[in-house]
């Protein structure tokens, strides 16, 4: 019996990047890994959705989600993109990061009903419909890490599922692996 069968999923996982507006490293210290962290529970718990695998980076997040019969990508991405630009700019403010604050009101310019702009408006996202695939892309977002220069090994960053797969511990959020 498959996944999908298992837990009444239908369709396929979905592969999923989204990035800061101009690739701006705003997510700097674990207090805004926790941000994405809080936002993506709420979010996994909400839609449904079952989360494969993860990597959050300091400018860009890759995750693999599987939604339910119900859930659309596009709204549990609307909700995630909305509460963690509002809790980050509280935060950005707090602590004072007036240049990346005026880059992110300056990314808003324009927008009706919006004075700050975290994320870009879009997100990618690939259906994934082979195992084979979906083995590549966790691969790739664990590599991710190590690519950009961040730690020497994918199991060294604690807001990647790379923990998890490799069973040496757990990472930043529960991933959903069976």
């Amino acid at each position: 019996m498959g996944l999908r069968n298992r837990w009444n999923y239908s369709g396929y996982p979905y592969f999923i990047t989204t990035t800061v507006v101009e690739w701006a490293n705003v997510f700097k210290t674990s207090l805004y890994f926790d941000i994405l962290c809080e936002s993506l529970v709420f979010c996994k718990k909400k839609s449904g959705c079952r989360l494969l695998a993860y990597c959050l980076m300091p400018n860009h997040i890759h995750l693999i989600i599987w939604p339910n019969l119900n859930t659309a990508i596009s709204d549990f991405m609307r909700d995630f993109k909305k509460f963690t630009s509002v809790q980050v700019r509280m935060l950005l403010e707090r602590d004072g990061e007036i240049e990346l604050l005026d880059a992110l009101r300056e990314n808003a310019r324009g927008m009706r009903g919006q004075i700050f702009k975290l994320w870009k408006s879009r997100f990618d996202d690939l259906i994934l419909t082979k195992p084979e695939t979906i083995h590549t892309k966790i691969n790739y977002i664990h590599d991710n890490p190590v690519r950009k220069g961040l730690v020497s090994k994918p199991e060294d960053w604690f807001y990647s599922s790379a923990r998890d797969y490799l069973s040496i511990g757990s990472s930043a959020i529960p991933v959903d692996r069976d």
